[in-house]
């Protein structure tokens, strides 16, 4: 075995003593290269030719049922001992890790797709030749699965049973908002500013123009935002039809640091004098 084990290298290298347990190995300390051949641990000396350890467990009173000097109280096969104190169970820490892998992987199915039904509304407060300001509401519904709480649920109780976490969590965001836009011939661009139910401020910048495909009509909307939860969004709004209904689909994509994102939604909107109302269902995924 010397040629396969660190004896082989120690014309190069120094001799790794810890082996066993991670634990340090005493030998070869006396002049003529033997030694006590014993490993030390934190609170024993762990003879292994034995098994034993050389003196009285320090947390005896404890355990009364076990030898003052066994090893990892003689559960060998399935323990580890804890540096000379109590037995630890070997597979503790690897069903930790694969429980967290699992709720890693439910967490990241909650964030992934999620459904929302968005409701605004906007009432213009002063119209002018060039510029025309308004303030809203906006009210978004957000549902998503609860694999995350299912799966704290079994992994704290080993079983499903009694489980009273929902299949689905839905959050529910209200927002504040005014806007002021600068009418051209050609274009309309919007500086919006929200502030959400989170206090979560949001600044959109906008542009909209009219174009037609196929003949009909179609009104086109470009914008970008920031917010102070670090999230940039892009996006693009077409709403089609004539007169104060109209048939509105919109896509957007966003970044979140490492994450990033896109929305899906079609709805309607319609416009009573000065106000304009419109909702939007859609989809969101999520990376």
């Amino acid at each position: 075995m010397a040629g396969i084990s660190d004896k082989a290298l120690k014309a190069n290298y120094a001799e790794n003593k810890y082996r066993f347990q991670k634990q340090e190995l005493q030998n070869k300390e006396f002049s003529d290269g033997s030694g006590l051949e014993m490993y030390e641990f934190k609170y024993r000396f762990d003879d292994c030719q034995i098994g034993r350890f050389w003196s009285i467990d320090p947390l005896a009173d404890k355990y009364p049922y076990n030898s003052t000097y066994a090893f990892s109280e003689d559960k060998v096969t399935t323990h580890v001992e804890l540096e000379g104190l109590e037995a630890e169970y070997i597979f503790s820490k690897a069903k930790q890790e694969l429980a967290n892998a699992f709720q890693g992987l439910a967490n990241a199915f909650d964030k992934a797709v999620s459904v929302f039904n968005k409701s605004s509304s906007s009432t213009e407060v002063q119209s002018g030749p060039l510029t025309t300001t308004t303030a809203g509401t906006t009210v978004t519904t957000t549902t998503s699965t609860n694999a995350g709480g299912n799966m704290s649920y079994i992994i704290a109780h080993n079983s499903n049973d009694g489980n009273p976490e929902p299949a689905t969590k839905t959050t529910v965001t209200v927002s504040a908002d005014t806007k002021t836009t600068i009418n051209t011939p050609v274009v309309q661009v919007s500086q919006k500013t929200s502030v959400d139910n989170n206090g979560v401020v949001t600044n959109e910048t906008s542009a909209k123009g009219n174009i037609k495909v196929d003949g009909v009509p179609v009104a086109v909307t470009g914008s970008a935002s920031t917010n102070t939860n670090g999230q940039t969004k892009v996006g693009i709004q077409g709403a089609v039809g004539t007169g104060n209904t109209q048939g509105v689909g919109q896509v957007q994509y966003s970044t979140k640091g490492n994450q990033q994102g896109v929305s899906v939604g079609v709805g309607v909107q319609q416009k009573a004098g000065n106000t304009t109302v419109s909702t939007i269902f859609g989809i969101n995924l999520s990376w």
